[in-house]
């Protein structure tokens, strides 16, 4: 039941107000009444708040709009309905300017009061029903919110779709008090002998169980990826050394969950880091230099001794080698910087983890060049998949090449000119394989970028997809063949690269307006006629 206040310092307008009949067929309780606004205040105190004030404008010591100013100010909710005897339009305009939700002339008549009470209850309820539904999201908000931080500490470190600003933002409002230096575990599990898929998600919800167990109180964040892999960001001043942390942890894994795990440990870095902190304990863990007496190995020590014999690069002067090429190397210097690591034959191992190495490097250097690294190397998750894809050392080494002289361009505010360089190649492509069933990442992979970061490119410079610039070639060139009355409309299809005809035409009419033969009638003829 809502509550109403009457304040008029007319004895008998408080009565007739007090006593309509209409209160309780609006489920209404009069709760009280008061001569002024000071006495209304009080009563307010002593009653509590109501949710409607009826009162009269001109009365002593408070008259109403004073009134209904302080109610504003202190009881924001609270809905006033004036009345006076007064029918001139200052008192009603001051009435507005106060926000009050009627003016109602006396003497009080029901019909009136009502049609002034219910547009007043309207709002009440309108806005109770927000209120109901604002409570109602934000309880659900607060029951998925263990979700909602799970998915973003997933998106950070397996995609790393954030910057440094929406990272810190994202962290205050999950709660989430950031390391200022931490590492990034990657368990990789083996299941020891045949199993049922059952047994097989029992024995690794066991290891994620003594994972959290394990690393408690040096972990920032534990989380399991699949049956066949976990992550543990530790808090690197939770713990001295990440590495024995790791060596503890397979033996409580392999004692309690039968099963047998890689462990790849990153360089330590900033919580802005994670994502490449990530690709490299991944790239670690994923290694074939374990055995039964390494279950655990650190990213430094791969890069540093796997290949020592075939003269791997230090990490150390490797960066500083990058930085100065960003910062003041030419493109020749980059030759020399790959072609000493990348000369003779080498096995696929051997060039991805070179590979890495210099892509975490450009990560951290870019990061520190405040670049978002994503516009050079693309999506970083990708880049092991596609180094696989690579089949031969100049294809790596051309890769490579792109990536340092985009960044080089990007650091010293080249970029439109490097973007302008490759939206031409981009053109170069479609134009010579138009006629051949290309897509948009094999077009990509002439220009060693991925799909979406040369799409991306491409459409800044040309203001379209790389998908509608192969469509719009094909169109340009179909029209030139159809001047030509001896060719099927199948046959330039062909020629133009589409083998079904009936895509060939709806993509024509799409673009022309015209069906091929349509057009060929309209203007091929004009055009034979002209030459």
């Amino acid at each position: 039941m809502l509550k109403l206040l009457v304040v008029d310092d007319n004895n008998r307008d408080r009565r007739v107000a007090r006593e309509m009949s209409i209160w309780q067929n609006l489920n209404i309780q009069v709760i009280g009444e008061a001569a002024n606004g000071h006495l209304a205040l009080e009563q307010i105190e002593h009653l509590g708040v109501p949710d409607i004030v009826l009162t009269d404008v001109s009365m002593p010591y408070m008259d109403g709009m004073t009134l209904s100013k302080k109610l504003q100010q202190e009881y924001p909710r609270v809905h006033v309905l004036f009345m006076s005897y007064y029918e001139e339009f200052e008192y009603a305009r001051n009435a507005i300017s106060v926000h009050a939700d009627a003016y109602i002339v006396k003497p009080l008549r029901e019909k009136e009061v009502r049609a002034a009470v219910e547009k007043a209850l309207d709002v009440i309820y309108r806005e109770r029903n927000r209120q109901s539904e604002q409570k109602d999201l934000q309880k659900r908000l607060e029951q998925a919110m263990p979700v909602l931080r799970e998915d973003f500490m997933r998106s950070l470190l397996l995609e790393g779709e954030f910057s440094k600003e929406e990272i810190r933002e994202q962290l205050d409002y999950f709660g989430l008090r950031a390391p200022e230096r931490c590492c990034v575990i990657v368990i990789r599990k083996r299941y020891k002998g045949l199993m049922d898929m059952k047994e097989r998600y029992l024995r690794s919800l066991e290891a994620d169980e003594q994972i959290r167990e394990a690393t408690r109180g040096a972990a920032f964040w534990a989380m399991r990826i699949s049956d066949l892999q976990s992550i543990v960001v530790i808090d690197s001043s939770r713990t001295e050394d990440a590495m024995v942390l790791a060596v503890n942890l397979v033996d409580e894994i392999r004692e309690t969950a039968n099963v047998d795990p890689r462990i790849g440990v990153s360089e330590t870095g900033t919580v802005e880091q994670l994502h490449a902190l990530y690709l490299q304990a991944l790239s670690t863990a994923e290694t074939d230099y374990f055995s039964q007496k390494i279950p655990v190995l650190c990213f430094r020590d791969v890069t540093a001794s796997e290949y020592r014999s075939a003269e791997m690069p230090d990490p150390s002067r490797l960066m500083e080698q990058l930085e100065a090429l960003l910062l003041n190397g030419s493109e020749e210097e980059i030759d020399e910087l790959l072609d000493p690591y990348l000369k003779g034959s080498h096995d696929g191992a051997y060039l991805r983890y070179f590979a890495i190495m210099i892509v975490n490097a450009l990560q951290f250097l870019l990061q520190r060049q405040n670049i978002e690294y994503r516009d050079i190397l693309g999506e970083s998750a990708q880049i092991w998949k596609k180094l696989e894809n690579f089949n031969t050392i100049l294809s790596i080494r051309n890769w490579l090449f792109n990536l340092i002289a985009m960044a080089q361009q990007y650091v010293r505010g080249k970029a439109s000119h490097r973007d302008r360089q490759i939206a031409d190649e981009i053109l170069k492509k479609i134009e010579i394989s138009y006629a051949d069933p290309i897509s948009v990442e094999d077009v990509a992979e002439s220009v060693y970028l991925g799909a979406k970061q040369a799409n991306n490119i491409f459409k800044r410079e040309t203001g379209k997809s790389i998908f509608d610039s192969i469509i719009e070639t094909r169109i340009r060139k179909s029209k030139e063949l159809l001047s030509d009355p001896k060719l099927r409309i199948g046959e330039i299809a062909m020629r133009v690269g589409y083998v079904n005809q009936s895509y060939f035409c709806q993509l024509f009419r799409k673009s022309t307006g015209l069906s091929p033969r349509d057009w060929r009638y309209h203007f091929g003829r004009h055009e034979e006629a002209q030459k």
